[in-house]
This record gives C-alpha cells, structure tokens and sequence, in this order.
C-alpha cells in the first residue's frame, strides 16, 4: 500500500507542479495550510496512524488531504519506511530522517551506480516528503528544507521552496 501511495503521491505532485496559474497555486498552498494549521488547534492529538494511511484510497474522488494530520512520530515512521526493502530485496533510500524540525534529510541508494534515474527519483521523492511534512503537526506555514543525497553524500538537491515545473522565465527587454 505505501507503493501505491508513493505512486500516486509522485503523480499528483508532478500534475501539480506542471500546471496552473502561479498565484492561484499560491493560494491553494497557503489556503491548505490555513487549513491545516486550523485542524492542528481544534484537533490537538487528533492524529493519522500510518496504518490508516496506508488504509487510505488515494486514487477516491472522496479522498481529501485535508483529512491527514501525522504527529511527528509518524512522519518519522513514515521517513523509515522508504527505508525497507520492497518485494525485490531493493530499498530506494538507504537513510530518510528530520535532522531538524524543518530539514529531512533523504540519502538516495545508489549503490548499483549512478544515473539520471537518481534525479528523477529526488523531484518525485521531494513533492512526496513535502506533502507529508505540509500534513504533519511539524509544519508551522513554512516550506520544509529537503535535502537528497547519494551514498557518496553528493547533494542531488536541496530545496527550501517546492518544486515548480510549468513557471516561465520572463526574458527581460534591452
């Protein structure tokens, strides 16, 4: 279920970074995590079990991230088990921590070599932490410092800010 939901989370994080308007993104961020910062004062406690997100049909037109508040300790679970080996005996992290309150730190497991496969993998793992971590008791309105590394600890990327893919650069006239 976590493969499923890993799936999903990366195909809805690249459909939302590759289109919309800017500013309306900005809002629905901010309006989410209004949203979330609100369920977090009335429903102290009230907390996500890993087990019933994994529960969860992501794919439901009834699903609603707004229904998702993880406790601290969850989130790490969850960090933990990117860890575990899936059905092949391969764990695609080889370390995925918080090393502070708003940095998790994710070491990618390429030990059979490197490629472009180790990029991809950071901007869909990155969208996937960060939702988690925008539904988590840790979030405070500030985007979360991610950080991916290889085994080497060569940084692949680090981002304070998500990831957008359908932003244009305006050229400047002269």
């Amino acid at each position: 279920m976590i493969k499923k939901a890993l799936i999903v989370l990366t195909v809805l994080g690249l459909l939302t970074a590759c289109g919309g308007n800017k500013d309306e993104a900005g809002k629905e961020t901010q309006n989410a995590a209004d949203k979330i910062q609100a369920k977090k004062m009335a429903n102290r406690g009230d907390f996500t079990t890993a087990e019933e997100l994994e529960e969860m049909d992501f794919d439901s037109r009834d699903f609603k991230w707004e229904d998702i508040y993880l406790s601290e300790q969850t989130f790490n679970d969850i960090l933990y088990r990117f860890t575990e080996p899936n059905d092949q005996g391969y764990a695609l992290l080889k370390r995925a921590e918080l090393v502070d309150l708003d940095t998790v730190e994710l070491e990618i497991n390429n030990s059979e070599g490197e490629s472009l496969e180790n990029s991809l993998q950071a901007v869909s793992l990155d969208s996937i932490v960060r939702q988690l971590y925008k539904h988590s008791e840790l979030y405070n309105g500030e985007e979360p410092h991610i950080r991916m590394m290889d085994l080497n600890g060569v940084v692949l990327a680090e981002n304070k800010e998500p990831i957008r893919f359908g932003d244009k650069v305006k050229k400047k006239k002269g």
